[in-house]
């Protein structure tokens, strides 16, 4: 059992999105308050869309936060798929339009292929990340991270 763990229950979803979008917020602004910048990391799919919502509209400096994802679906940006589509039209509006977005997904046909380019577009991503934001699918996958798969290892130990 982890030690200190707090568990804490919200009577619907909504009054969970608002605590967490007023507690990423106020860290996101910590952050910049700090050291000038911070770094926000994210999954898609359609469980953060009221979060990302609430947060673009919170008081954060905006502009010195830089955004990424945690996964992407290597698919254009403009397809119903897209993750990153996704932030655009979900996080990066209102007060939020003017964070810094870095995708993941290049030019290249693979994400084999662009792996190269994508590390090189995140080398200098200001780190540790301050905010990450991670789902979990019905088959217990997060970060495209799937149970029992070939790749599962390489993740969790590649340092790209």
């Amino acid at each position: 059992m982890i030690k200190d763990t707090v568990f804490k229950s919200f009577d619907t979803p909504a009054d969970l999105e608002a605590k967490l979008a007023d507690k990423i917020a106020k860290q996101l602004q910590d952050a910049v308050d700090t050291r000038g910048k911070a770094s926000l990391v994210v999954s898609g799919g359609s469980t953060p869309l009221k979060l990302f919502e609430l947060l673009s509209h919170k008081l954060v400096d905006w502009s010195d936060v830089y955004i990424t994802l945690a996964d992407e679906r290597w698919v254009n940006a403009d397809e119903k798929d897209s993750n990153e589509r996704v932030v655009r039209e979900h996080l990066l509006q209102n007060r939020a339009a003017s964070g810094k977005f870095r995708g993941l997904k290049n030019m290249f046909a693979t994400p084999e292929a662009g792996c190269d380019m994508t590390s090189e577009s995140l080398a200098n991503f200001p780190r540790p990340f301050d905010v990450v934001i991670l789902g979990m699918g019905t088959d217990g996958h997060t970060c495209s991270w799937f149970p029992c798969s070939a790749e599962l290892d390489n993740a969790l130990t590649t340092k790209a």
